[in-house]
C-alpha cells in the first residue's frame, strides 16, 4: 500500500526536477512511511514518485518506482495483487526473470510486458497504478474494478500529472486551485462528487474499472474494462438455493484467504455485524490466532455492539481488543480529520469513526486490517425492500401529466413531498442515494449559478440497466450503488481514514469474482422472504450461533447520534452561522441554514453543511 505521483511533460519545454516530484510525493508520507523513491526518465519528460508502506516482500529490491530488466517499462503502484503468486509461474514459464523474491509489483511489470494493458484482466486485487512504456512512449493509468484505491489526474501547461491524493497535484506548481461550484451542488445530495469530477475545476478522478492512456502528444483515451452493469444486465437463473449458498461460500473463503497474504501483522476490524462476523469467522478457519479490533464510547451508548462482538469473539476463540473512546478524544478527532482530509469535504460523518478506529488498529500493532464494507450492497440492504414497494406506487405518479403532479405535490405534507420529489420527472430515481438534500430543498437553499439536477446523474446510471426481470428496478438501484455510492463515498471513507494512520484496509466482500456472481443473482434469492442478506446469513450460521445473526441491524454510524444531536448544533452556530463572511454563504442561503439550526432532527444535514464549510475555509 502506497502513495503514488507523477508528471508527464508532453509539451512543456522545461525538464522535470526531482525536487518537484519529492514535494508531490511527500505530501503523502502517511500513505507510505516505510520508504520513498524517485525516477526521472532519461529525456526528463516523465517522472514518478513513490511513498512505500511495506506489506509484501519487505526487501529493498521491492522498492518503487520499479522497472523491468532493460528499464524500458517503469511502474508506481498503490494496492495489492492477491493472486500474484498464481500469475508469476505462468510468466516464468514464458521466459520472464524476476529480481525480487515475491513482489506483486514486479508481477504487474512482467504481465504488462507479456500481455500489454490487457494484463489487467488477470489481476485480482485493489490497485491504482501508472506504467510508463518508454519504447511506445505511452503512459498508462489504471484503477481497480470497485474503486477501492483512488487515483486523480489533471492536465495543465502542457503536462499531465497524477497522484493518489489531490493535494499532491497542487504541489506540482502547474495547477491553480479553483473550487467547482457544480460539484458543491451535487455534494449536497450525494455527500460526494460523481467521478470523473472532483471539488476542484480541471482536476479529475479516474473512474473505477477504468484504464487511461496518454500518448506522446498528450492525447487522453479511456477504456472501462469492468462494468457492474454488464452483470446486472445478465440475471442468473437455474441454480437452486443450496447451490447458490455453496458457490457463494466457496468464493468468499477464497476471497478472505487471498487477503490474508501479508508479511506484516494482520487483523480485522470487528463490529459484531453480519459482514465483519463473516470475515473473522472465515479468517479463523484458516488462521489459528486472529486479532480483531472494535471500539465503544466511554459512556455506554444504546447503539454500541461491543458486547455482541465480545460474545461472538469468545465463541470463535479469537482475540478481541475493545478500545474505549473518550468524548474529548472524539471531538479532537473530528477537528484533526477535517484538517487532514483535504481532497473533499467529509460529508459522511462515519469518516471520523473510521479515523479513530484506524488509530486503535495502529496502536494494536496491526498494519493490515480486513474490513466488512460491501456486504450491504452485495447481500441486500433492508431499505431496498422499502424502495421497491414505493416504486410500484411512484411509477404511477410519475406517469401523470406534469401539471397534475405539480398540483398534487404542492398539496402534500413535507414528509410525502420527499417521496414524490423523486418521481417528478419522467421516471422514478433512487431515493437510496439522496443522502442529504433533495432537489426541492436545494432550490430553496442554493444561491450559486444554476446547475442541472443531481437526479439526472441518478437517472443516467439507472438507465444503463435494461434487464427484463422482476427485480429490474432494484438492479437499477444496484447500478448506482456500484458506480457512484461505493467507489465515491463508501470506499473513500475506508481508504482515507486508514491511510491517514498508515493502515492497509482490505475488502474481501468486494472481491470482483464474488461481486460478479452476486450481482447476477435475483434479489428474490438474496433477500428471500424479505430477509436482508439472506444468503450471507445462511453462510454465517455455519460458523456462529444464529441468535447473533438474526437480530436487528444497528449500524456503525448510530454511535454518532449523541454528537449530531447535542454537540454539532453548537459548533454549527458558533463556527458557521455567527460568521457573516463565511465562504459557505457564497453558495447557500444563510437564512435557510438558520432554519436548519432552529429545526429538530437536522443533525445529519447540519454535518453535511458543516463539513463543507470547514473544507471551504481551508481552500
Amino acid at each position: 500500500m502506497c502513495g503514488i505521483a507523477g508528471i508527464f511533460n508532453y509539451q512543456k519545454d522545461e525538464f522535470i526536477r526531482e525536487e518537484m516530484l519529492k514535494r508531490m510525493r511527500d505530501t503523502m508520507i502517511h500513505r507510505g512511511p516505510d520508504g520513498a523513491g524517485i525516477w526521472v526518465s532519461p529525456d526528463k519528460r516523465v517522472g514518478f514518485g513513490h511513498r512505500r508502506l511495506s506489506i509484501i516482500d519487505l526487501s529493498e529490491s521491492a522498492n518503487q518506482p520499479m522497472c523491468n530488466e532493460d528499464e524500458t517499462i517503469w511502474i508506481v503502484f498503490n494496492g495489492e495483487i492477491y493472486n500474484y503468486m498464481e500469475i508469476r509461474p505462468e510468466l516464468e514459464a514464458k521466459g520472464h526473470r524476476f529480481k525480487t523474491d515475491h513482489s506483486d509489483t514486479e508481477v504487474i511489470i512482467h504481465a504488462f510486458e507479456e500481455w500489454g494493458i490487457d494484463c489487467i484482466e488477470k489481476l485480482r486485487g485493489m490497485f491504482a497504478f501508472a506504467i510508463r512504456d518508454n519504447k511506445k512512449r505511452e503512459l498508462w493509468l489504471a484503477r481497480d474494478r470497485m474503486g477501492i484505491k483512488p487515483l486523480y489526474y489533471a492536465m495543465a501547461k502542457g503536462s499531465f500529472i497524477f497522484a493518489s491524493e489531490i493535494k499532491a497535484l497542487f504541489e506540482s506548481g502547474y495547477l491553480v486551485k479553483e473550487i467547482n461550484p457544480e460539484s458543491i451542488y451535487h455534494y449536497l445530495t450525494f455527500l460526494t462528487v460523481p467521478a470523473p469530477n472532483t471539488m476542484f475545476k480541471d482536476v479529475y478522478k479516474l473512474e473505477a474499472g477504468t484504464i487511461l492512456k496518454v500518448d506522446e502528444a498528450g492525447k487522453i483515451s479511456k477504456i472501462r474494462y469492468w462494468d457492474a452493469a454488464d452483470f446486472l444486465n445478465n440475471p442468473l437463473s437455474g441454480d437452486n438455493e443450496d447451490e447458490i449458498i455453496e458457490k457463494t461460500e466457496g468464493i468468499l473463503q477464497e476471497a478472505v484467504s487471498l487477503r490474508m497474504i501479508s508479511d506484516v501483522p494482520l487483523g480485522a476490524t470487528f463490529s459484531g455485524g453480519v459482514d465483519s462476523s463473516l470475515i473473522v469467522a472465515l479468517m479463523k478457519e484458516q488462521m489459528e490466532n486472529v486479532q480483531a479490533i472494535t471500539m465503544e464510547y466511554e459512556i455506554k451508548s444504546p447503539y454500541s455492539e461491543s458486547e455482541i462482538a465480545a460474545q461472538i469473539a469468545n465463541d470463535l476463540n479469537i482475540h478481541l481488543d475493545i478500545y474505549k473512546i473518550h468524548n474529548q478524544e472524539y471531538l479532537k478527532a473530528v477537528d484533526d480529520f477535517l484538517k487532514i482530509q483535504a481532497d473533499y469535504p467529509s460529508g459522511d460523518p462515519n469518516n471520523i469513526l473510521l479515523y479513530v478506529m484506524s488509530k486503535f488498529v495502529k496502536e494494536s500493532g496491526v498494519t493490515v486490517s480486513l474490513v466488512g464494507e460491501g456486504g450491504d450492497e452485495l447481500g441486500g440492504y433492508p431499505i431496498y425492500l422499502d424502495i421497491n414497494k414505493e416504486f410500484k406506487l411512484l411509477k404511477h405518479f410519475s406517469g401523470l401529466p406534469i401539471w397534475l403532479k405539480k398540483h398534487l405535490y404542492d398539496l402534500c405534507p413535507e414528509k410525502i413531498k420527499k417521496r414524490l420529489g423523486i418521481a417528478m420527472g419522467d421516471c422514478v430515481v433512487s431515493r437510496r442515494h439522496i443522502h442529504a438534500f433533495t432537489e426541492e430543498e436545494k432550490s430553496r437553499m442554493w444561491i450559486g449559478n444554476k446547475v442541472d439536477s443531481s437526479y439526472l446523474i441518478l437517472k443516467a446510471l439507472m438507465d444503463e440497466i435494461d434487464a427484463k426481470s422482476e427485480d429490474e428496478f432494484l438492479r437499477k438501484i444496484l447500478c448506482v450503488e456500484f458506480k457512484l455510492r461505493l467507489p465515491e463515498l463508501i470506499l473513500p471513507r475506508v481508504d482515507y481514514p486508514t491511510m491517514a494512520n498508515s493502515i492497509e484496509a482490505r475488502v474481501p466482500l468486494l472481491d470482483h469474482k464474488l461481486v460478479e456472481y452476486m450481482l447476477r443473482l435475483p434479489v428474490s434469492i438474496k433477500m428471500k422472504d424479505g430477509q436482508a442478506k439472506y444468503i450471507l446469513k445462511k453462510i454465517l450460521c455455519k460458523y456462529v450461533d444464529r441468535k447473533y445473526v438474526y437480530r436487528e441491524k444497528i449500524g456503525f454510524g448510530m454511535l454518532l447520534t449523541p454528537f449530531l444531536n447535542d454537540v454539532l448544533p453548537l459548533w454549527f452556530k458558533s463556527q458557521i452561522l455567527d460568521n457573516s463572511n463565511h465562504p459557505l454563504f457564497s453558495y447557500i442561503n444563510k437564512g435557510y441554514l438558520s432554519g436548519l439550526y432552529a429545526g429538530k432532527g437536522n443533525g445529519f444535514k447540519m454535518w453535511t453543511v458543516y463539513a463543507l464549510g470547514k473544507w471551504l475555509e481551508a481552500h
